[in-house]
């Protein structure tokens, strides 16, 4: 697990390292994207030694393919227009500098020490959930209690209705009889 979330955070490292570069690149006028043919831009990338990440590219085995070429580099040429700003290079390079941080903090850390945290994080959430259940079953119960009490008053309400209109009725006919 270590080594493929490694894997993972030096990909996303060299992606926002090549993109930065390529935006500097671009503001400073060093590279042009437009109006060229888009085998003589590929190429430059290639000579600059921006990388072809394996993730966008398609066949490996047709490296030259200006296809593969395309997919590969396809993290840096479709970035919008407007994030080729020197404003999009600090926030590439602040981004770049986070995610070596963890790249250094996760090759520091040992397999037990991240299945002991793993386990922690999964004890908070299952501590969370119980919490959350309790305080639902609660609400329910009071939900309930009310409910029963709401009709207890109703039941008792309705019985002594029909018991005043009895006794109204006799009444009636006591009167009806004189």
């Amino acid at each position: 697990r270590k080594a493929l979330l490694l894997q993972s955070l030096r990909q996303q490292e060299t992606m926002l390292s090549n993109k930065a570069r390529f935006v500097l690149a671009v503001c400073e006028g060093r590279l042009v994207v437009n109006n060229r043919k888009k085998t003589e831009l590929l190429s430059e990338l290639k000579e600059i030694g921006f990388e072809v990440l394996s993730c966008y590219r398609g066949d490996e085995s047709e490296d030259n393919d200006d296809y593969n070429l395309a997919a590969g580099y396809s993290y840096l040429l479709n970035m919008k227009i407007w994030s080729l700003t020197y404003e999009k290079v600090k926030e590439l390079k602040a981004e770049l500098a986070n995610t070596q941080q963890r790249v250094e903090e996760l090759q520091n850390r040992t397999e037990q020490e991240m299945w002991l945290e793993d386990l922690d994080d999964l004890e908070d959430a299952l501590d969370e959930r119980d919490a959350d259940l309790e305080a639902l079953a609660k609400k329910e119960h009071s939900a309930k209690k009310r409910f029963t009490k709401g009709n207890a008053k109703k039941k008792k309400k309705a019985t002594t209705t029909k018991k005043s209109k009895r006794n109204t009725k006799e009444v009636q006919y006591e009167w009806d009889s004189d």
